[in-house]
């Protein structure tokens, strides 16, 4: 019974507390007005602000994707394409490239750019040649309307580009050897690796472009007087990288420019060429490619190896084929002339050459081509003489002789 009153006086205590707190709040509630609020805040923007890189509703997006697809399915079939053409199936690839869906400006220029590194990695190859065949491919400009891109402007500028920033990797190599200095010990060797490697690959791509200006000019791509700009810009340069597609250019297109209308300027490019020669300022290897160039125009643009063309399965059996008929022709020529002259000089046993002795003096000439001075018979012992001003012998039947 006591511990209910005490309970129960607690609990009222808790109500009046209650009551005598909401009896102490205001009436009213205060309101505090803002004049900050009503004025206009304009946030800082930053410059390089945060953006989405995909804008738009979800079928937008799954166009974007379809799109990329399309874009990398395109540039995989014109990869496979090249990495498969070849003198035999020239013509086959060439229409599977000329059908692929090129619809955008950025569709061909990727191909472009395909066509392009694959021409400069393997010069020698049909990439050229096709490129004359894809060289009406066109497509509408994004930048211009009304006006289209084609696919020989895009590749001819390119391969400007790469010829004129030729020294872009001289910049690289700088770097390299500037940080090579600070290096320490134990990567020095291989910055200098790094440093080996960039001038392989940059000395490959000028000599795999400048043969591709080469050859495009051939193909009638380019016109005449742009290859002598680029002969007189190789000349003037004067270092040995300028000096060795100078002789690269003219190894391919040499034939081509020394006619008689050019030829004063293509005599004083070479009075150069030798003065480069006689001033010994060269390596001996850039001096000797000089002299194999020189060479070449005094040998009327004949090269003693012809490694300028691929040649197709058949044309390689063709030669094959001959050069096999050939060495039998001259075996069974050889069987022949030993049969004929065999025993030059001992006698045969079938008679077939001629026997000294007695009856050498019965004997004018021999099928051979021996001749003997005619005679009358000499008496048994005695020896038959022979003028050698009048013995006519062939070399190969001198030979087969000897090796008797």
């Amino acid at each position: 019974m006591g511990g209910g009153g005490g309970s129960g006086s607690i609990t009222n205590r808790n109500s009046q507390q209650s009551h005598k707190r909401i009896a102490d709040r205001p009436s009213a509630q205060k309101v505090i007005n803002l004049s900050l609020m009503q004025q206009e805040v304009k946030l800082h923007k930053a410059e390089s602000a945060w953006k989405p890189t995909h804008r738009g509703t979800k079928e937008t997006m799954e166009v974007m994707d379809e799109d990329k697809t399309k874009t990398e399915e395109l540039y995989k079939k014109a990869r496979d394409i090249l990495n498969k053409l070849t003198p035999q199936n020239f013509q086959t690839l060439v229409k599977q490239m000329s059908k692929l869906e090129i619809t955008s400006e950025d569709h061909l220029q990727g191909v472009a750019n395909l066509v392009f590194e694959k021409a400069i990695a393997e010069p020698g190859s049909s990439v050229a040649r096709m490129c004359r065949y894809l060289s009406q491919i066109k497509v509408p400009s994004t930048k211009k309307s009304g006006e289209f891109v084609h696919f020989r402007a895009i590749l001819l500028t390119k391969s400007q580009k790469e010829f004129e920033n030729d020294k872009s990797a001289e910049d690289d190599i700088e770097e390299l050897r500037l940080k090579l200095k600070d290096a320490e010990e134990s990567k020095k060797a291989e910055i200098e690796a790094e440093i080996v490697v960039t001038k392989t690959n940059a000395r490959r791509r000028s000599l795999g472009n400048i043969r591709f200006i080469g050859e495009l000019f051939k193909l009638k791509m380019l016109t005449e007087t742009i290859m002598h700009e680029c002969v007189f810009k190789l000349l003037n340069s004067k270092d040995e990288e300028s000096l060795e597609c100078l002789c690269e250019l003219l190894r391919t297109i040499g034939k081509k420019i020394d006619s008689e209308k050019a030829k004063p300027r293509v005599d004083q490019y070479f009075q150069r060429m030798h003065k480069v020669v006689a001033e010994k300022k060269t390596s001996s290897r850039v001096k000797f490619i000089l002299q194999d160039v020189i060479e070449l125009r005094m040998n009327n643009w004949v090269p003693r190896r012809d490694k300028s063309n691929q040649k197709s399965i058949e044309q390689i059996h063709k030669e094959a084929q001959q050069e096999a008929q050939e060495k039998q022709l001259l075996v069974q020529s050889l069987k022949t002339q030993a049969k004929s002259g065999r025993g030059c000089g001992r006698g045969g046993r079938g008679g077939g050459g001629p026997r000294l002795g007695r009856d050498a003096g019965s004997m004018g000439a021999t099928p051979g081509g021996l001749s003997t001075v005619a005679g009358p018979p000499s008496g048994r012992g005695e020896r038959q003489t022979i003028d050698p001003t009048r013995l006519r012998l062939s070399k190969v039947s001198t030979f087969i002789c000897i090796m008797m």
